[in-house]
């Protein structure tokens, strides 16, 4: 804000010819607001602060009315399309779980500018994204969609192919500002360095350090290149932080300097001296939640501030605290946990030995027990059942093919389990589950996340059998949602 007001009322340059660009449509309002509090109306209405992607929309735009033609749609959420492709290409039904893990891989792959090689080297948790990407690519195209990566990718392809269009735009804006640099994805430092051409006025705010978003393709490698990249630049270092007390930025500074790829810097404290910084060792999970307890229950007009890794490993927490009535908000949460593919085979498995009839759990998951089951023997099962020729659909599958006799005695061994699982504890049962009826090894076979198994366990430590630990799984996923927004308790 201050180089914007030194820019304006110090240089003289006009407010129109600077474009600030940020990450997120909300970002760039409060910018808008911070400099109105700033220096006032009198330059804010004619500054433009902008997303990236808006910028973009505006290149796509002009260059369609200029060719006098038709654009591409906006497809503001591709979820649909995504599993039209996915039951196309797998015959099956995406969890919400990966539906959003392919949205954030075809982000990453349109972000980062990935090869066809780069694309088929992918680790995705075991799934084979480049069918996926490539059958998505073709839809879009034949229903003239554009996603909001594909926004990028347009105007960078125009912006290189059209020396007229990137002429007009360096004209009207020479003075470019980059705020949250960090978070900035390959492709758009890329539309950046075209819009900045030779002459580079270009100003970047950006920490390599906090840069935390690389699955959604943040390049802060740009930002270690940027001397190179830019004939004539400085890197200035802002190391004062206003935020914190000298225990804690002394404590950051030692453990962020252990990084690599970044600047060589030392934060320090404008703020006084505070509390010291404690190192509390516990032993498990369990005892982490206990010690939270116990310090909220201490202390009980004083908020506390939880961190953790993502918002997957949250969710014991977040039981924990509702049953032992500790009040509570979560800042974000996005419930995939709750519809992940090793959740919901889990809740599909403790179903049917509760309901061993339920036709929609039996056949999301009867391929996943290590038995050599198709499909029409599935389906012939539920024809039976159906028939009432079978209280079980477990009970009526009939192995055919090679070998018929191991598989029967698979599938009397599974019956076993299933039988068990009704009297098991909610923690034993999900132990069953995991290594003796054969989910754990499909899982790994296929990518499966073990850390979500173990929070699981965490879970249903906590419950008596399964029927009570499928009433909470249920409970904690619209109250989880619900925690988001509101205050529990």
């Amino acid at each position: 804000m201050a180089r914007l007001g030194y820019m304006l009322y110090c240089v003289g340059v006009v407010p129109e010819s600077i474009l600030t660009m940020t990450y997120t449509v909300s970002a760039a309002g409060d910018m808008k607001k911070r400099f109105t509090a700033m220096f006032g109306d009198e330059y804010a209405a004619r500054l433009q602060f902008r997303t990236i992607n808006g910028l973009c929309a505006s290149i796509i735009n002009g260059y369609v009315r200029d060719k006098d033609g038709d654009g591409f749609d906006l497809l503001d959420n591709n979820a649909k399309l995504l599993v039209e492709i996915y039951r196309k290409l797998r015959a099956d039904y995406p969890v919400d779980g990966e539906v959003k893990e392919l949205q954030k891989q075809i982000t990453y792959i349109k972000n980062m500018r990935l090869t066809r090689q780069e694309i088929d080297e992918l680790d995705l948790s075991g799934a084979d994204i480049g069918p996926i990407y490539d059958e998505y690519i073709d839809e879009m195209k034949r229903r003239r969609l554009m996603d909001y990566d594909d926004q990028l990718v347009y105007a960078y392809n125009i912006l290189k192919s059209r020396p007229d269009i990137l002429d007009s735009y360096r004209r009207r804006y020479p003075y470019l500002c980059v705020d949250e640099a960090q978070d900035t994805s390959k492709i758009q430092h890329m539309i950046i360095h075209l819009l900045a051409g030779e002459v580079g006025n270009l100003f970047m705010v950006g920490d390599e350090d906090q840069s935390i978003y690389g699955f959604r393709a943040a390049y802060p490698d740009a930002l270690m290149r940027f001397e190179g990249d830019y004939s004539n630049s400085t890197v200035l270092l802002l190391e004062e932080n206003f935020r914190s007390t000298p225990e804690i930025v002394s404590a950051a500074d030692r453990f962020i300097a252990r990084n690599t790829m970044r600047h060589e810097k030392h934060m320090r404290a404008f703020r006084p001296s505070g509390a010291s910084v404690r190192w509390v060792e516990l032993k498990s999970r369990a005892a982490q939640y206990s010690y939270i307890a116990k310090m909220a229950e201490g202390e009980p007009k004083r908020e506390l501030a939880v961190l953790y890794r993502n918002n997957d490993s949250a969710v014991p927490l977040i039981d924990f605290l509702n049953r032992t009535n500790i009040g509570y908000r979560v800042r974000q949460t996005d419930g995939v946990f709750f519809t992940s593919r090793t959740v919901s085979g889990v809740r599909d498995l403790m179903t049917l030995a509760l309901s061993p009839l339920d036709e929609d759990a039996f056949m999301r998951v009867y391929y996943k027990l290590n038995l050599p089951i198709s499909r029409a023997d599935a389906e012939k099962a539920v024809e039976l059942c159906r028939a009432r020729e079978s209280v079980s659909l477990f009970t009526a599958l009939k192995p055919t093919g090679k070998n018929p006799e191991r598989v029967m005695e698979k599938l009397i061994e599974l019956r076993s389990h299933f039988s068990a699982l009704k009297t098991d504890s909610a923690a034993d049962a999900l132990k069953r589950i995991r290594y003796q009826m054969g989910y754990g090894a499909y899982l790994m076979r296929n990518g499966g996340d073990d850390e979500r198994l173990y929070l699981l366990s965490q879970l249903a430590s906590r419950e008596k059998n399964i029927e009570s630990f499928l009433k909470r799984l249920m409970y904690s996923k619209v109250f989880s949602k619900l925690a988001a927004t509101e205050r529990a308790i």
